[in-house]
């Protein structure tokens, strides 16, 4: 967790083998600030993670429960 919304959360997924040193791909999913979450597009993570990368998938607040500075922010 990295916020006080339930919502706003990061998945992380690590290559096999060696973990430190890692470059890290951070996705962060669209839907118009309305839709989806991370659980939509955690599939990309097998991609990150083939070609040797830490892939941090991020999942945040949705609007209208909160307002675009929240998201922002």
């Amino acid at each position: 967790a990295y916020g006080p919304d339930r919502t706003e959360t990061i998945d992380l997924f690590f290559p096999a083998g060696k973990r430190s040193g890692l470059p890290v791909h951070m996705f962060i999913h669209g839907g118009y600030w309305r839709m989806f979450s991370k659980r939509d597009y955690s599939y990309v993570a097998a991609t990150i993670t083939q070609a040797g990368a830490i892939a941090a998938i991020v999942d945040y607040a949705l609007m209208p429960k909160v307002r675009m500075a929240t998201i922002v922010d």
